[in-house]
């Protein structure tokens, strides 16, 4: 299911926690679409703001970059 980009949906959202088996929550963010809540302290963090949460274009920026280093990686090796 594409999430990204569509307006949010908390019982599709649900459902779609309950079928894939996430761990974090999806959100509407303030335009209203899908964003994605991070709660650090579950992880064990010790951070001062223990709720973060990451728009879409955050999420696929960050995917970008990591194939991206992933990518270099194997083009020096």
């Amino acid at each position: 299911m594409r999430i990204f980009g569509e307006r949010f949906d908390a019982d599709a959202s649900a459902k779609l926690k309950e079928e894939r088996f996430l761990t974090n929550d999806f959100v509407a963010d303030p335009r209203g679409n899908y964003a994605y809540r991070i709660d650090r302290a579950k992880v064990g963090a010790e951070t001062e703001d223990q709720v973060e949460v990451l728009y879409a274009e955050e999420v696929v920026g960050t995917m970008i970059r990591q194939f991206r280093s992933y990518a270099e990686a194997q083009s020096d090796g």
